[in-house]
């Protein structure tokens, strides 16, 4: 596979991850994967089936499926079990959900048996206003859900292991927030032209973004 970008600390790959993920491998998996709530075109369905190449790929598996599936997703995923959930609270949430405002971020965690999950951290981080998320404003306006830096860097610190592997890579924040965290990353993502901001992003160094 040739890369769409690549330095130093990530490399960035377009196609669809369920065709490029077999034979790729890293210490954790982040995934952001599509919710079902319509925001864009690739946004009106909650694909699972990728769930089931991830026991391959990683020994930990990190996902935020958001609140309305949260209570849908496997207690297992192949030889990966769940063992915790992490929640990022964003004090002043903008984003409607269905009693109000969406306050928090649910990110449930699988790892295979053995592996440690335990760190000097909180499970609960309070963030501040979303609506900065650290972009620049051409990468805000551009991607219609992109996640706040802070809290992937948040997410992305907590994950044991050193590599991390996201196959709905968006607008690139969690290999920009690996890349800030000294942590090698590879994306996948379907979408050429949130592979080119992600690129752009990248492409600035760390003390850019």
């Amino acid at each position: 596979m040739t890369p769409y970008y690549q330095d130093d600390w990530a490399t960035l790959y377009h196609g669809d991850c369920r065709d490029l993920l077999p034979g790729m491998t890293a210490d954790a998996v982040f995934a952001d994967p599509p919710y079902g709530a319509g925001v864009a075109a690739w946004d009106a369905l909650s694909p699972r089936e990728w769930l089931d190449l991830m026991p391959a790929v990683a020994p930990v598996l990190a996902v935020t499926p958001g609140q309305r599936n949260l209570l849908t997703m496997p207690s297992e995923v192949g030889d990966l079990r769940y063992r915790w959930t992490l929640a990022a609270v964003m004090t002043n949430g903008t984003s409607r959900g269905d009693v109000g405002f969406g306050n928090w971020i649910p990110v449930p965690i699988w790892t295979r048996e053995g592996v440690s999950l335990y760190g000097p951290a909180q499970d609960v981080h309070l963030f501040g206003n979303p609506r900065s998320r650290g972009l620049p404003a051409s990468i805000q306006s551009d991607h219609p859900s992109p996640k706040p830096l802070a809290i992937m860097r948040w997410i992305v610190g907590l994950l044991p292991g050193v590599s991390i592997l996201d196959p709905f890579a968006g607008s690139g924040t969690t290999l920009v927030a690996a890349k800030s965290l000294g942590r090698p990353s590879v994306g996948i993502e379907r979408e050429e032209r949130y592979c080119a901001l992600t690129a752009a992003r990248l492409a600035q160094g760390v003390l850019g973004l």
